[in-house]
């Protein structure tokens, strides 16, 4: 892959650069501006090889001469285009199948072409378009192969934290969601199917007049979204708040920088808690856990022994914060429900997730080596509530009351739609990425483990079913690993980091 840096010239340059900026800070914003960014990156890049192969074309003696440098497509590329081409395989199986009128499932349609090109577009439209999210990893990972690119980049996503930041405290005191202003205006104000309003959570009694906090969910569209790429940004404050406290403990003290981040992570701290998106706060908490293991034995050691006391600061004030909501509320116990609810206890909707998961595991037995395909998980759901249904009619209700457009598991949502060559796949995409998080050296490393947070929060949801989270994942991660150098006649030298 050949790769490109911000201080080339050329409109190229600048389109592909200006897209990948649009992607990035816009996945704080919204799902359409990603979009935009996205196409305009891609269009930019392929412009840029175009422009590249014919100057190499040009001079391509004198490129094998000097020592010209490209870069191996990374393990965990290959495996995630691995895992969406077995899914695409299945799917084709599937829709042959309803084609021939072989398919056995009665509430999908079966028995002609017209059948096949449903199946095809179901499949398409639910869960293989999102092979091309990978393209955004690609696109950062061939334009970061050098420090003043990779940095420049980053900076991209350290804005983007500051927007979800900023969003998400201001999202807290409105009913409002800040996505869907315009709608609101144009419908005077009202909710509507197109702009609900934002959960509220709690009110507090201030100065004789009651403030009432609502679900934070910034600019984005779910609060889970909100928590999951938060929760990044959280983590790069806490491990970037951390080093500078170990690398100098009192002198840190009068450093504004220092202070910031702490602020920041207070209140971005807060913000989730009344987020309540608990998949993703697992995920980041275990995912913070890994990193302070990686810093401690690669880069902190026995320094990170002076760590006790701030960490200990920073989780007192949260939890005193936490219980003076909790003493304040006056929502008729709203407050303390999520505080129970994040802490553990379960929900009222938590049964659901325990039948939908049974679903997936029934799928995946019956269908071991295709799953039942791309974009059928639904139906085959609903089809196993009929059965149930018949089978033990008390269970009928529950059943039927499930979320099930997905397995609310990502490695169970895989079995189920792609057999258990999905589940390999999967499996060793992750065990790939965490290989390369542990050895990529000083590379975004504070930024680096906020990747596992998919991996961690997609125990009890899809995070890899939802776009918005998905495409700064790969961004990040092409901007993480440090890939193989390779020698290439058409590749230009790129001084790399």
């Amino acid at each position: 892959m050949q790769s490109f840096s911000i201080k080339e010239q050329g409109y190229s340059h600048r389109l592909s650069y200006a897209g990948g900026a649009i992607m990035i800070v816009g996945s704080s914003m919204s799902i359409s501006l990603v979009s935009l960014g996205g196409f305009l990156a891609v269009i930019g890049w392929i412009w840029e090889v175009i422009e590249r192969r014919r100057q190499s074309s040009a001079a391509l003696s004198s490129l094998e001469a000097t020592d010209s440098i490209g870069w191996k497509i990374p393990a965990p590329f290959w495996w995630g285009l691995g895992l969406f081409g077995w899914l695409a395989l299945s799917l084709l199986i599937r829709a042959v199948s309803a084609w021939s009128g072989h398919l056995d499932n009665s509430l999908m349609p079966s028995g002609d072409s017209s059948a096949f090109l449903w199946h095809l577009k179901q499949g398409w439209n639910k869960e293989l378009k999102d092979a091309f999210l990978i393209l955004a990893g690609l696109w950062t990972f061939s334009h970061s192969r050098d420090g003043r690119s990779r940095q420049w980049l980053l900076r991209c996503f350290f804005w983007a934290g500051i927007i979800m930041l900023v969003a998400g405290f201001i999202s807290v005191f409105t009913q409002f969601r800040l996505a869907k202003i315009p709608q609101y205006m144009a419908n005077d104000w009202q909710d509507s199917p197109d702009a609900r309003l934002q959960h509220h959570v709690g009110s507090i009694p201030l100065a004789g007049k009651v403030i009432h906090l609502f679900m934070p969910i910034g600019l984005l569209n779910t609060h889970l979204t909100y928590a999951a790429l938060a929760g990044i940004f959280i983590l790069y404050l806490a491990l970037s708040a951390a080093s500078q406290y170990i690398r100098q403990p009192l002198g840190v003290l009068r450093s504004k920088s220092f202070w910031l981040r702490v602020i920041a992570l207070l209140v971005l701290g807060l913000v989730l808690l009344l987020n309540s998106g608990r998949s993703a706060l697992l995920g980041t908490a275990l995912a913070g856990v890994l990193g302070l293991y990686w810093f401690t034995r690669s880069r902190w050691k026995k320094r990170a022994r002076a760590l006790w006391l701030p960490v200990g600061a920073v989780a007192l004030i949260l939890i005193l914060g936490t219980l003076g909501l909790l003493v304040l509320d006056r929502s008729d116990g709203r407050m303390k429900e999520i505080a129970t609810a994040t802490t553990g206890e379960e929900k009222h909707t938590d049964y659901q997730r325990l039948m939908v998961w049974d679903a997936a595991v029934e799928m995946a037995a019956r269908y071991p080596l295709t799953g039942v395909g791309p974009g059928a998980f639904e139906d085959y759901v609903e089809l196993d509530i009929l059965l149930t249904g018949k089978q033990e009619p008390y269970l009928y209700y529950p059943y039927a009351l499930i979320q099930r457009g997905h397995a609310h598991n990502d490695l169970l949502n895989f079995a189920a739609i792609g057999g258990l060559p999905a589940v390999i796949l999967f499996l060793c995409f992750w065990g790939s990425v965490i290989l390369a998080l542990m050895n990529s050296g000083g590379r975004a490393r504070f930024w680096r483990f906020g990747l596992l947070i998919v991996f961690f929060g997609g125990w009890f949801q899809c995070f890899f079913l939802d776009d918005e989270v998905m495409v700064p994942f790969w961004a990040l991660l092409g901007l993480i690993i440090p890939g193989k150098k390779r020698m290439t006649a058409e590749s230009v030298a790129v001084k790399s980091e």
